[in-house]
């Protein structure tokens, strides 16, 4: 991935010796989201067709699966996985088909889906942070800045120092710090954070789970995407719509 001449076939051959990374690309390709008529039964042919940045990011993300999971807290693991997940795809069409003249789409993702890296890292440290994701009864997802605050630990820095040792982009890092503080974004990350914060509200809402940051974020939100007050609704009617299009 470093490497300034890296190819698709020398990642497809390395890929290929993980069974379990190679199931998800071949999951990937074969998911409505691709759309192709015939199914494709080789990491060879998927990782062409995914692309270079999408193929590193689902490694990326994998690796992250990996450094921080564990038997001991694995619903929790599925349950970040999946929410980030989501957003990552809510991100990526907000930047599509929304803000394509400044937003790339491929970094959109990829902050979607390391945005609260710093939250399992937590958990493995601190046995009581963020235990609800772990708990069976529970499907709400809690207030991460609540925990942060019982245990004196800020999970945004956390995250950011952890997208800083996998030299990520500047542009990843500063988004991932500053992803509940929309104002602190220097103005590479402010739109991404933006993206961000709309797609993690549209996860709320689709989830039903507390969307009370929102209030605090929806009018920096709106400016830096520049939606006016009457069409807010519209935005997020045409996200989520995208999204249900897409096969999520």
């Amino acid at each position: 991935m470093r490497k300034p001449n890296v190819n698709l076939r020398a990642i497809a051959q390395a890929v290929g010796q993980d069974h379990e990374i190679s199931n998800v690309f071949l999951r990937t390709i074969n998911s409505s989201y691709y759309g192709l008529q015939t199914r494709v039964d080789l990491v060879e042919q998927a990782i062409p067709l995914i692309g270079l940045q999408q193929t590193l990011n689902i490694i990326r993300a994998e690796a992250l699966k990996r450094v921080t999971g564990g038997d001991k807290l694995a619903l929790a693991h599925s349950r970040l996985h999946e929410r980030a997940e989501t957003i990552a795809r809510l991100c990526s069409i907000i930047a599509t088909h929304y803000l394509p003249e400044y937003l790339s789409p491929d970094l959109a993702y990829l902050i979607g889906q390391f945005h609260d890296c710093g939250v399992p890292i937590l958990m493995r440290h601190y046995p009581y942070y963020c235990a609800s994701l772990n708990a069976p009864a529970s499907n709400k997802w809690p207030d991460v800045q609540a925990e942060d605050r019982h245990v004196g630990a800020d999970h945004c820095e956390i995250g950011y120092r952890l997208a800083k040792d996998w030299k990520l982009s500047g542009t990843v890092c500063e988004a991932i710090r500053c992803h509940h503080a929309i104002a602190q974004a220097d103005d590479d990350a402010r739109g991404y954070v933006a993206a961000l914060q709309m797609a993690m509200h549209l996860y709320n809402r689709m989830t039903r789970n507390d969307d009370a940051e929102w209030e605090r974020t929806r009018d920096a939100v709106r400016q830096e995407l520049e939606i006016a007050p009457e069409d807010l609704e519209e935005f997020e009617f045409s996200v989520r719509d995208a999204l249900r299009q897409r096969g999520e």
